[in-house]
Parts: C-alpha cells; structure tokens; sequence
C-alpha cells in the first residue's frame, strides 16, 4: 500500500472565551508550503521522516505547492503548542482528497509531550481510509457519538478537529461542544455541506495536547495514488 498526502495549506486555531460566551480563535501557525524548500519548513515542522514538497499535482488548483507523504512510516509534527492548547479550545483543519484507488490508511490528530502519535502516548487522533473516518483509540478515549462517519473519495473535502480541552461545555455550530471532546466535522466543496462524523471523548485521558501530529500507516509499496492533503484553519 502506498498513500500520498498532500497538505497545501496548514493551520492551527486556538480561542479564547469571550464575554459574549463563544469563542473566537486565531491562527496559532500556517503553513502554505510556498517557502520554496524541497521539504517542509523545519522552523514549521521539526520532525519530518520521509515528507517532500511537490506541485505537479492540481488537486487543490494549478500552481499550488503542497506537502507528499508517500510510503510507509512517513511522519510530520509540528512544533509543541501545548502552552497554548491546554485547557482551550482549538481546531485544526485541512483540506483533504482521496483518490478511490487508493490504499492504506493515515493518522492524524494531537499528539502529546514528546511522543509519537502512533503509539498509546498520543492524545487524540482519528484513521482516514477508503472514504471511512474512525477513531484511533489511545489511552483515555473513546467514541461517544457518530454521525455520517463516511465521505466521499474523488472529492476534495476539509477536515475539521475541533477540541474542547476546557472543563465546561462551549458555544460551537450553533449547539455546544462538550468538554473535554474532539468533534471530527467535514465540508464538500462539491456539494457544500457541512457534515458532522463524530465525537471523541478525552476526559479521562491523563495527557495533554502538544502539536497536530500525522503520520502514514501504509505498510508496503503500491503504484495506485492515495490521499492528497491540503490544510487551513477555521474559526468557530
């Protein structure tokens, strides 16, 4: 299996309660890969295993510079933000396509202290694969509610993590995002619509969040394309 993520555009959102009783986030970090580097910039993502830049693809527009995770144990962290996670709110979105042949899945989420995101250290995270997401459980969290929890391939989507790390529940869509919660939302940009997929407990996890994490779970070699990554905050 092979996957080929591509990120565009990334960005992490962090808020502060206002008085009004919603909150209002501010790009913590973006990163739109045009610093003409051949890989990620290593002020932006200190830890990179096997990640380049490319732009020969269209999938989010023509001239659009983007980040190829391609092969197994490929891996992207960004720096430690857990100073400004903690005990917040904060979304971290990417625009996302997945070709229908491709294979293998990814992980994605916050990562926590100085571990890894694919192992029990990790905060928060969620699998993308064949047009499924999931939750990919680590200490102290589990699924609470779903949603639609497929979407579709061929399409370009963006991906929303948004995590309550407050004690109280927080204005959010209109409704209230329960503490110490990730909810996993999705936007078609075929379609328009905003669709909600599900909801992650992480009250009784111990660890905190640190930086949004991603890495790629393909274990073996495969000519077929796989997910195209681009990435951008959001505000709630």
């Amino acid at each position: 299996m092979k996957c080929l993520l591509c990120f565009s555009r990334v960005a992490l959102a962090v808020s502060a309660l206002c008085a009004a009783g919603a909150f209002a986030q501010s790009a913590l970090f973006e990163d739109d890969f045009e610093w003409g580097g051949g890989v990620p910039n290593p002020a932006i993502w200190p830890q990179v295993v096997g990640a380049t830049l490319e732009s020969s693809g269209t999938y989010f527009g023509s001239n659009n510079t983007y980040l190829r995770i391609s092969g197994a144990g490929r891996k992207v962290f960004s720096s430690d933000w857990s100073a400004q996670l903690t005990g917040r709110t904060s979304t971290f979105a990417f625009d996302y396509y997945e070709p229908s042949s491709s294979t293998g899945y990814w992980v994605t989420g916050y990562a926590a202290g100085t571990s890894d995101i694919n192992v029990d250290g990790a905060f928060a995270r969620i699998s993308l694969a064949a047009g499924a997401v999931s939750l990919n459980a680590t200490e102290g969290t589990w699924t609470i509610n779903t949603g639609t929890t497929t979407y579709p391939r061929d399409t370009r989507l963006t991906l929303s993590l948004v995590l309550n790390h407050t004690p109280v529940d927080q204005p959010f869509n209109g409704s209230l995002l329960p503490a110490k919660t990730m909810e996993v939302w999705y936007y078609n940009w075929q379609t328009h619509e905003t669709v909600y997929a599900l909801t992650i407990a992480t009250v009784a996890s111990a660890r905190s969040p640190t930086s949004p994490s991603s890495i790629n779970k393909a274990s073996s070699p495969s000519p077929k394309p796989s997910p195209m990554i681009k990435a951008s905050s959001t505000c709630t």
